[in-house]
């Protein structure tokens, strides 16, 4: 892990984690890291305290230039943390107190309203696998 004790020092890539010292819900927390970004991380250059060195409207700017060029209207930066939360309640089936344990969440009843929408079609799927039905 980089030495410095700028931002680059929040992340632990031993422990797969980059603290967030603040948050949009008020509380310090966590995040877990996939070890494809830690290795990413790993190359860049740690000659700046910020491990990415570029402001939060030039985000915005990158993520409007992104929909524009794919032809998608109405979208917002924010969508894309939606849909990726609702795939790993879906299919990849994580608990809801993952779920708010990796987003942030203050209260459990969020992203069971917001992510676990529409996979009753897993669950059924799930029940036939606990109660298999005998064809004799």
């Amino acid at each position: 892990m980089p030495q410095n004790t700028g931002r680059w020092g929040r992340a632990d890539f031993d422990a797969r984690i980059r603290f967030l010292p603040e948050t949009k819900n008020g509380r310090a927390r966590s995040l877990a890291l996939r070890q494809d970004l830690i290795d990413v991380l790993r190359d860049l250059s740690c000659d700046t305290s910020w491990v990415f060195d570029v402001g939060i409207d030039h985000i915005f700017g990158g993520w409007s230039q992104a929909c524009a060029k794919a032809g998608i209207d109405g979208r917002h930066i924010h969508d894309a943390r939606h849909e990726a939360l609702s795939r790993l309640a879906g299919a990849n089936g994580f608990a809801l107190t993952e779920l708010q344990l990796f987003s942030g969440q203050r209260d459990l009843r969020t992203p069971s309203v917001r992510y676990a929408h529409g996979h009753a079609s897993r669950l059924a799927s799930r029940l036939d696998e606990c109660f298999p039905l005998s064809r004799t």
